[in-house]
């Protein structure tokens, strides 16, 4: 049986970034999700980009259809801001994910393979 791999598919990537980390390991969050999306075929047929970042609360820091270029994608991801809150609440981070990031609204597709990542580094 050949291997497969995600590439072989459409994929929509979604990251939930905590954003309540120090400022170290929110690098080091950058720095991970950026060498996730690196492994992938980033275009607007096959792999498609989005984050979410949460605190307290939880955003769309760019969706799924912001861009579909690898340096874009990148430049969004190191475009992310922290915010001042101190809370965890990923359950607001999954909510915002499966509500609002993979809906057709902001660029997720029927039948691609949905991929979500949390990083906490």
């Amino acid at each position: 049986m050949p291997t497969v791999y995600y590439s072989d598919y459409p994929v929509d990537l979604g990251f939930a970034i905590d954003s309540s980390i120090p400022d170290d390991m929110w690098s080091n969050a950058l720095f991970y999700a950026r060498a996730v999306t690196d492994s992938f075929d980033i275009s607007s047929s096959r792999t498609r980009v989005g984050a979410i970042v949460f605190s307290d609360y939880a955003r769309i820091a760019f969706p799924l259809n912001a861009d579909y270029t690898r340096v874009g994608v990148q430049q969004l991801i190191f475009g992310m801001r922290q915010s001042d809150s101190t809370g965890q609440r990923i359950d607001r981070a999954l909510k915002v994910a499966y509500r609002d990031l993979f809906s057709a609204r902001y660029g997720a597709r029927t039948g691609a393979r949905q991929v979500k990542l949390r990083c906490l580094c």
